[in-house]
């Protein structure tokens, strides 16, 4: 199984937007997620379609 993707000092990151203005960490993981839509989007159609359940495993999702 691949490793996700970490990125440190985001919880850090995201305190402090929340101090700045409480809607800014929502409208940040909004805007990430519709760039991982982006590499989803591309991605879907060059993985193997033998019994299509890896294209389908592909999303965009927040974990922690």
């Amino acid at each position: 199984m691949i490793d996700p993707i970490k990125i440190d000092g985001l919880a850090a990151f995201t305190r402090n937007l929340r101090k700045l203005d409480s809607d800014l960490p929502k409208t940040l993981r909004v805007a990430m997620n519709d760039a991982a839509q982006v590499v989803v989007d591309w991605a879907r159609p060059r993985v193997s379609r033998r019994s299509g359940r890896a294209a389908r495993s592909l999303r965009v999702g927040v974990d922690g």
